[in-house]
């Protein structure tokens, strides 16, 4: 049980945002995830039955991963929508759409996403989420040069790594978070 909650797409490896309307409808739902800092309550039940976050994956996908292994074994994860709708009042995001794609400010965040996407893929066996995630990714390590060379460059340069670290099963905290 959480506050706050989403949806996962096991097939292109992406959190889906729950759309505010439904929170409106009902008291709670049933979502896929809940993410570090969103009060999470687990039950003891699940802890006895052995599912336990991987804490080498780092960077907040420890939720991702354990929450997908919970509802494997046929567990479910619920949110309270009132408290989500007062996150998404007190934050303004009642009516946020997310952008197809932007200039990211910290590379860094997105080599942990990548690398901690493919872990998960192959610890909760979804071949066909790592077989997007090769194709998206290989385009977005071509797409950043749009934002020119520079940033082309150290964009590729850091898809490439998550690619190679996942390949070599190097995990944890490997490369320094700066703020941003």
């Amino acid at each position: 049980m959480g506050a706050v909650g989403q949806y996962f797409d096991r097939t292109k490896g992406k959190i889906l945002r729950v759309k505010t309307q439904l929170l409106k409808e009902k008291p709670w739902i049933e979502v896929d995830y809940v993410a570090g800092g969103m009060c999470m309550l687990v039950s003891g039940e699940v802890a006895r039955s052995g599912i336990a976050p991987d804490p080498k994956l780092f960077f907040g996908f420890e939720e991702l991963d354990f929450c997908l292994k919970v509802k494997r074994k046929g567990y479910s994860i619920v949110v309270d929508n009132k408290l989500f709708l007062e996150a998404r009042i007190k934050h303004g995001r009642l009516d946020f759409d997310l952008p197809l794609y932007l200039k990211k400010t910290n590379l860094v965040r997105e080599y942990y996403s990548l690398r901690n996407l493919l872990y998960i893929s192959d610890s909760v066996s979804l071949p066909i989420m790592k077989r997007y995630l090769y194709l998206k990714w290989s385009l977005k390590a071509i797409y950043g040069f749009r934002y020119g060379p520079f940033y082309g460059w150290e964009n590729m340069k850091i898809i490439t790594l998550a690619f190679y670290h996942f390949w070599r099963k190097k995990m944890g905290n490997t490369l320094k978070l700066r703020n941003g």
